[in-house]
């Protein structure tokens, strides 16, 4: 017979990582969208149980399986070129930066529009900021140049767009699909030669048929470990029955 804590712990472990191999999968035409990651750990619980039954350090008492914090790709997505003028890739390293209703959020989803203020925002309304501020383009048709210059249609300038980038990408923490949230501890550094794609944007990093196949090969890893509870199950009963006579 198997360890029943092993298996559940290894069914919960493979439940999670078919959760996060699915949403990879849902935003794989998500602009700007990073890939999440996670690791598959085997962990050892030391402890001994003392005569009146305490739980107390000691001795490894039981092995089980688990899915260590979820990590995000931070590889560069393929560029798509669209032809909207204040659309705009991230070639290299770097984030935009965007106004969040607690501070500011990072992202290097490049699909902007103009809100009904006339500022330079993302579709859902969040806008852009340029030099700590929003950038105000209009109607008059602005376009963003591939130095990060916000200019209206007579060519004049009318902001900048900053990229950041950071010391330790692992830090940041995801918000949502596209967004990223930055610890306190850990401030975002401007990127000195940014390199920008004008009329384009950073598709999702998912690859599609990799992330197919890693979800059969995790649904049918989750169907052996059920098997295995369900024969540690039934010969349990036998075991039962047979003593019972």
């Amino acid at each position: 017979m198997s360890d029943p804590y092993l298996s559940v712990s290894g069914a919960i472990a493979r439940l999670h990582e078919l959760d996060v191999v699915a949403n990879n999968l849902a935003n794989s035409d998500t602009v700007g969208f990073k890939r999440d990651r996670s690791a598959f750990g085997v962990y050892l619980e030391a402890r001994i149980d003392d005569i009146a039954g305490a739980t107390t350090e000691g001795a490894a008492g039981r092995v089980f399986t688990g899915t260590e914090a979820t990590g995000v790709d931070f590889s560069n997505g393929p560029v798509h070129q669209t032809g909207a003028p204040l659309d705009v890739a991230i070639l290299g390293p770097g984030f935009f930066q965007v106004e969040a209703d607690d501070g500011v959020e990072f992202t290097r989803a490049g699909h902007f529009v103009a809100n009904a203020a006339g500022e330079l925002s993302l579709p859902d309304g969040t806008r852009l900021l340029g030099g700590g501020s929003p950038i105000t383009v209009g109607e008059g048709g602005a376009s963003i140049r591939a130095d990060g210059s916000v200019l209206d249609a007579a060519g004049e300038v009318l902001g900048s767009i900053d990229l950041v980038t950071f010391d330790d990408l692992r830090r940041l923490e995801k918000v949502g699909a596209t967004r990223f949230r930055a610890p306190d501890d850990m401030p975002p550094q401007p990127v000195t030669d940014p390199r920008l794609a004008e009329r384009s944007v950073e598709a999702s990093n998912v690859r599609p048929m990799e992330d197919m196949v890693a979800l059969i090969e995790l649904q049918r890893a989750f169907d052996l470990t059920l098997r295995s509870l369900q024969d540690d199950d039934q010969a349990t009963r036998s075991i039962i029955e047979e003593f019972s006579r």
